[in-house]
């Protein structure tokens, strides 16, 4: 569809029924561009990409907007600190903050969670690791795994933010969520012979 602002510029959208809903669901709208610059076959692609995600069980559009007001690493940092590290034995705690300090919070503070990548943790892992020699670098893993995992339980479209990482088949199949546990249970990290990663 195309949508004309009232100075008269015009806008390719899409728009949907958030997770299969029926009448009874708010209609969503997607902004796709001007069609003074998106061909009309591209807005059509475009429109039918967000269509697919939709009926996979996606949000598009909730998932922009909470893109947009995303934490970043170091706002993690600091509920993690207040929230978090209380709960820890002393000496834990004085570990956790040397590591935020001296690495997390430097190398990726300014960061917004929603725009984290591999890379990005690959990048933190290779510091740590060449820095001292690999010896803190399980403790980084971690410590890094449980302040972001923070933010991510409090994402309500986090399956949808870690769908475009998966493997296309599965993507193409979808993801059912049957079962959620706020809880961090397990965090494993692999540490090459080098200890270089």
């Amino acid at each position: 569809a195309v949508r004309v602002m009232p100075t008269g510029a015009k806008t390719w959208q899409v728009e949907y029924r958030p997770k299969g809903g029926g009448r009874r669901v708010a209609k969503k709208r997607m902004s796709l561009g001007s069609t003074g610059v998106l061909p009309t076959e591209k807005a059509r692609s475009a429109a039918a990409d967000i269509l697919a995600r939709v009926r996979l069980g996606e949000d598009p559009a909730g998932v922009l907007a909470w893109k947009r007001t995303a934490p970043t690493v170091a706002d993690l940092c600091e509920r993690y600190i207040a929230d978090e590290l209380p709960k820890r034995r002393p000496n834990t705690a004085m570990g956790y903050m040397i590591a935020i300090d001296k690495d997390i919070r430097p190398l990726l503070g300014k960061a917004k969670l929603a725009d984290l990548t591999h890379a990005d943790t690959d990048r933190l892992h290779r510091r740590v690791g060449l820095d001292r020699g690999g010896e803190d670098a399980g403790v980084e893993r971690t410590q890094f795994a449980a302040i972001a995992g923070a933010g991510f339980r409090e994402h309500p479209h986090r399956v949808a933010i870690a769908q475009p990482r998966l493997p296309p088949d599965v993507r193409a199949i979808g993801v059912t969520v049957n079962k959620s546990s706020p809880d961090l249970m397990m965090v494993v990290h692999l540490i090459s012979p080098d200890r270089t990663r």
